[in-house]
């Protein structure tokens, strides 16, 4: 975008850059919202109907890049950094806590724990302030973000039971095939994970080092099962071979016999 020498006036600047930028920091593209910026800085003031800025948007659609640079722009430290207690209004942290679906990420559990990364981000970035301030039905923010997920909670839950209950099926199976006495591992695995508590904050690094352990130890046993099977099939193979081998010998051997008695006749 070339913007050296032009010098843009407000009403100029809003009508054509407010929905570019706009549109940009909703889809992340960070290259566009930068140079935006540096056409003309205020164009972080831009909103839309929803009175959302570029900040709000990167926030609400989870715009790491976006929200990272403009983070570094120390002129929204004193308008989104703190909040007055008394005031009982929606700061960024409760926009943080709706619930967004992303479809980069499979699985309720992994959509959860993604949530609460992004909270938590945006958590330590703003002043502990936000973090109490109520909005207008009473609510702070973390109680927004408990209200948003609970559903997504109660499909993250079944979704971790039904895959550990399908990798403890086939891993059972696999161990019980060569080593019987194994069978109690993926068991203690799976029991783990059934009775976990699958509070809200176990989604953000518990539940997710439980499942990893126990699909680490389902992908081990089935490579350690393969292997078994192709020693197993070497070993037959070669038998057969050493079979077949022997009955050559010795057929031929049985043929030097008859010959060997026909001459003396």
């Amino acid at each position: 975008m070339c913007h050296e020498g032009v010098i843009w006036s407000s009403e100029e600047a809003s009508q054509s850059l407010c929905n570019p930028i706009l549109t940009a920091a909703r889809l992340g593209i960070c290259e566009i919202v930068r140079e935006i910026l540096k056409a003309y800085f205020y164009s972080y003031t831009f909103g839309n109907e929803n009175r959302h800025a570029i900040f709000h948007l990167a926030i609400l659609h989870r715009q790491e890049k976006v929200f990272n640079l403009v983070n570094k722009m120390d002129s929204f430290l004193w308008e989104w950094k703190a909040a007055n207690k008394y005031e009982r209004t929606n700061n960024i942290l409760h926009l943080t806590a709706r619930l967004v679906i992303s479809s980069q990420v499979s699985g309720a559990a992994l959509q959860m724990q993604r949530e609460l990364q992004w909270f938590k981000s945006v958590e330590n970035y703003v002043h502990p302030s936000l973090q109490e301030q109520r909005n207008g039905y009473g609510k702070t923010p973390r109680e927004v973000f408990t209200k948003e997920h609970e559903k997504l909670v109660e499909k993250g839950e079944k979704w971790m039971k039904d895959t550990a209950s399908s990798c403890s099926f086939v891993a059972a199976l696999i161990i019980t095939v060569v080593f019987a006495a194994a069978f109690t591992v993926p068991v203690l695995m799976f029991l783990a994970i059934l009775t976990s508590r699958y509070s809200e904050d176990d989604f953000l690094e518990s539940l997710p080092k439980k499942l990893m352990n126990f699909t680490d130890f389902g992908a081990t046993a089935e490579q350690f099962f393969a292997g078994a099977v192709n020693i197993l099939e070497f070993g037959l193979n070669f038998s057969v071979d050493w079979k077949e081998e022997g009955e050559k010998k010795k057929g031929k051997e049985n043929g030097k016999g008859r010959k060997g008695k026909e001459g003396q006749f």
